[in-house]
């Protein structure tokens, strides 16, 4: 069992829910991307996922899209993502970093993985690889003692969710709602659902991202999960705002309202 894994389970187990922020390495610069992160783990968001830039980001909506664009534009990279990783471990977090296939590719599994692990990194997740064809990478990243996360749609068939579920590690990422991040809101009958037909199939933590858009939904979420993932609701704040310094403000506002939400004692429906 991984060290993502084990302290995702002894969160499970004392009966709380984690929240887990997606941020882009490098918006809106690289500084602030940082300082960001290390206030959220501060907060107490032990995990948060480290999204690098990428030119074509077919999973992604357009608010992280346009996110990604500014921090490329900065020069952010794999390997700068790294760097960030690094400080995030410094700081007591647990970083995941989200990263596309391509990037990895250019550096090598292998030189990847040794990346990864030595800056600190919890878990990888690369959404454009499909669980059947990860196998190299898979496998480079167990000899360094990290997981490779899945992700698991509402529209997985049972026969594949039994093949993902059997090798998952770290956590399995529940895809809310079918489409990219940030493009409409998941219902509490989609999260129940897709919770439930998981669950038949393993009982590693649960994290939902994609269509979590605010405190009410994420409250929802976590009466059927271990942990809410929230990534564009967080960078429109940064988008839409004046300064930097105020979209600051009001992303870690929201980081609060969504952390209130979490602790709610009647969140909870499952052990």
């Amino acid at each position: 069992m991984t060290g993502l894994e084990r302290a995702l389970r002894m969160r499970r187990d004392r009966g709380e829910v984690g929240l887990v922020p997606y941020l882009t390495a490098g918006f809106p610069d690289e500084p602030t991307s940082l300082a960001l992160m290390q206030a959220c783990v501060a907060r107490g968001c032990e995990v948060i996922e480290v999204g690098v830039p990428f030119s074509d980001p077919v999973a992604d909506g357009p608010v992280i899209q346009r996110a990604g664009q500014r921090a490329l534009e900065q020069g952010m990279t794999l390997r700068r993502a790294l760097h960030l990783v690094r400080e995030v471990v410094a700081a007591g977090g647990r970083p995941v970093i989200m990263t596309y296939l391509n990037p990895v590719l250019r550096l090598g599994f292998a030189e990847f993985a040794t990346a990864a692990r030595a800056a600190g990194c919890a878990g990888v997740i690369v959404p454009d690889l499909s669980h059947e064809e990860s196998g190299d990478l898979r496998r480079a990243l167990a000899g360094e003692g990290l997981p490779l996360v899945d992700l698991v749609a509402p529209t997985t068939t049972p026969e594949r969710l039994g093949r993902i579920a059997g090798p998952a590690a770290g956590f399995l990422y529940l895809v809310a709602v079918a489409g990219v991040t940030g493009t409409r809101s998941a219902t509490f009958a989609d999260l129940a659902a897709l919770a439930a037909r998981v669950r038949e199939h393993t009982d590693v933590p649960l994290n939902i991202g994609f269509g979590i858009d605010g405190p009410d939904r994420a409250r929802e979420a976590a009466r059927v999960a271990d942990g809410v993932i929230v990534g564009s609701a967080l960078l429109r704040r940064l988008l839409e705002a004046p300064t930097t310094a105020t979209g600051v403000e009001a992303t870690l506002a929201l980081i609060d309202e969504l952390l209130a939400a979490l602790m709610d004692p009647a969140r909870r429906t499952h052990s």
